[in-house]
């Protein structure tokens, strides 16, 4: 990772709430009901992704463990999951408890694609050395898709998605994608998002009836896949 790419970056802090036990409307209730006015500030729309990991499974590890700094690699489109259009490779950084994201631009591929066509589209894409030099250690891990909902705060300085529908398919260290077993999960998964500056955030999650919790979709998948 160089840091010249990250050092211009706002970090921030992503509080996860898994929900088993509520429906959509409940807890979209709840949102509305806050005392800091949410609204929602996006159409809802289907996220897409493909995870990256290395053939030892360090982005797993590292985040199982716990380690202050890691990086998790990902291909997010929205829309028809078979359709790939403008996708964003996506580096999502932790530096202990806050995060940061790079994003670079992809031209568009089709889904079935090989790690061998996958490294043409890095290639064709423009990305820094650095980052090409990285992505010939990943492989294929997980595909996952799900709908997400977007609500910001009537004072600019709180975010909340809420994702539902949640998919898993499990492609680990394979040279081709091929989306075959699929896993679903009822769980609802709701993340605040806010800038490290913010002092009172205690009193937007204190209004909610479920606790903050440690939560990666990579990791919930791997847990579906490679432990059963």
């Amino acid at each position: 990772m160089q840091d010249f790419d990250i050092k211009n970056k706002r970090f921030r802090y992503e509080r996860k709430f898994v929900v088993p036990y509520l429906e959509t409307a409940e807890v979209e209730q709840l949102i509305a009901n806050n005392s800091y006015f949410f609204r929602e500030a996006f159409p809802e729309r289907t996220n897409n992704n493909i995870y990256f990991d290395t053939i030892d499974e360090v982005s797993y590890f590292d985040n199982v463990l716990g380690n202050a700094d890691r990086v998790k690699i990902r291909i997010r489109w929205y829309g028809e999951l078979e359709k790939v259009e403008n996708p964003v490779l996506e580096l999502k950084i932790r530096r202990g408890l806050v995060g940061a994201k790079l994003s670079y631009p992809l031209v568009p591929f089709t889904l079935d694609t090989s790690l061998e066509e996958m490294q043409q589209v890095f290639a064709k894409s423009n990305l820094p050395d650095w980052l090409m030099e990285t992505l010939k250690t990943q492989r294929f891990a997980i595909v996952n898709n799900y709908k997400r909902r977007y609500y910001i705060s009537a004072c600019g300085r709180y975010r909340i998605t809420l994702d539902s529908d949640l998919a898993y398919w499990g492609i680990f260290n394979q040279s081709q994608i091929h989306l075959t077993k699929k896993i679903t999960d009822d769980h609802l998964i709701l993340e605040l998002k806010y800038a490290v500056w913010e002092q009172d955030a205690a009193e937007v999650t204190t209004q909610f009836p479920f606790r903050m919790t440690k939560s990666s979709k990579y990791v919930t998948a791997f847990s579906y896949f490679k432990l059963e």
